[in-house]
């Protein structure tokens, strides 16, 4: 009765060292040479798949036996320590919990090793509070094959499938402001690229310092409707934008515009003194004045991820509004430039202001 118990328990030792020698060992944490920085901090990894610690079968070309694939460690503690190596934040909050929900070989055919199996992988990101918010999730897969190191495969694929998901995560993070809680992201910013009247067109006059209009600039058709009105002066003064997205943040390439539109300006061919063209001239000055106010708000403001199209409208509403809100001033008070003395005095001070902008 002892030496068949001690023949069971030889017997039994020997199959656990026969069967520890069939596992193959994942180390995901063996080769990180890159260590990058994310504005939250990945506070936990959440174990949900019905796998456990083992991945499926592979085979090896060395040999074509199967050997079942296993973590070094437990898949939260290999994962969380590779995330910490290859990751490393820049505030400490938000915390995001990684959850796996899916992690392993999916056999073409059940139970055995098959060269078309598939690596499956998913995960979601979780804002780690009370409400437990699912933020984002991530799902990835791959054709596994044949090869003589299916464990070292294994491991690449699992470290890919877990920077990927984590720079897919971060990309939709610095797209939703609202996930940081109220904190800013240092890492992702808006760049700003700004060009002023960046215009070569026979047809319009740009509004800058030293551009005079001519009675010769009206082009425009007298429209039929014109009997209480004896010249139109056609100043256009507008912008717009691009923005194009990396890693890095958002370059925002913006055009500012203020201009003389010829072919929609036009005069009553009976206006022939002065005062009128100075009095035109006085209404393309405002419009030079406010493009670079235009210009030099849009481009020294600071803006929001996610928020800069709408913080751009808003620049660009709110001054619009002074900009006819002063011209109409300016028609007022020169009683539409038939009042010289006023007129001098608008002219006196437009011209200071446009001196003293900013080219």
């Amino acid at each position: 009765m002892i030496r068949a118990f001690l023949l069971l328990l030889l017997f039994t030792q020997m199959s656990q060292q026969l069967l520890a020698q069939h596992f193959l060992q994942i180390d995901i944490n063996s080769d990180i040479k890159e260590n990058e920085q994310i504005p939250f901090n990945l506070s936990a990894v959440e174990l949900k798949t019905n796998n456990a610690d083992e991945l499926g079968l592979v085979a090896s070309l060395k040999d074509n036996t199967p050997y079942p694939l296993v973590m070094v460690d437990h898949i939260e503690k290999s994962i969380k320590k590779f995330l910490d190596k290859r990751f490393s934040p820049v505030q400490q909050n938000p915390n995001i919990i990684i959850q796996i929900t899916t992690m392993r070989l999916a056999p073409a055919l059940e139970g055995k090793f098959s060269p078309t199996d598939t690596f499956l992988f998913e995960c979601r990101f979780i804002a780690d509070n009370k409400e437990k918010e699912t933020l984002y999730q991530f799902k990835a897969r791959n054709s596994f094959g044949l090869f003589n190191e299916p464990d070292k495969i294994m491991s690449n694929y699992i470290s890919r499938a877990l920077v990927a998901a984590v720079h897919q995560f971060t990309k939709s993070y610095n797209k939703n402001p609202d996930w940081s809680g109220g904190n800013s992201n240092p890492l992702f910013k808006v760049k700003v690229n700004l060009k002023h009247n960046n215009m070569k067109d026979p047809d319009i006059i740009i509004c800058k310092s030293g551009n005079i209009i001519q009675p010769e600039d009206f082009k425009g058709k007298l429209p039929s409707d014109s009997m209480n009105t004896d010249v139109i002066s056609k100043l256009i003064l507008t912008y717009k934008a691009e923005s194009e997205e990396s890693s890095k943040g958002i370059e925002l390439k913006i055009e500012t515009k203020a201009y003389f539109d010829k072919n929609r300006s036009w005069k009553k061919s009976s206006m022939s003194n002065a005062a009128w063209l100075q009095y035109q001239q006085g209404h393309f000055d405002l419009c030079t004045i406010y493009g670079f106010k235009l210009k030099d708000s849009m481009e020294n403001f600071v803006y929001s991820i996610g928020e800069f199209r709408s913080e751009l409208n808003k620049i660009y509403n709110d001054l619009y509004v002074q900009y006819v809100a002063e011209r109409k001033q300016y028609a007022d008070e020169t009683r539409l430039g038939t009042d010289p003395e006023k007129m001098l005095s608008w002219k006196t001070k437009t011209d200071e202001r446009i001196k003293n902008l900013k080219n």
